[in-house]
């Protein structure tokens, strides 16, 4: 789960070095989403523990 949200960065990295400027407000509400996400399902895991 972890090297998934690496690799969702390592994405961004090159969506940022690739593309425009405006990209970058989308890009980061999409990263804090997934980090959400991420916290979500930790919880979620530590609960049915």
């Amino acid at each position: 789960m972890l090297s998934s949200l690496f690799f969702v960065c390592m994405i961004e990295f090159y969506l940022l070095m690739f593309f425009p400027f405006f990209w970058l407000p989308p890009l980061i509400v999409l990263s804090f989403g997934q980090l959400y996400h991420f916290q979500i399902s930790l919880a979620a895991i530590s609960t049915e523990l």
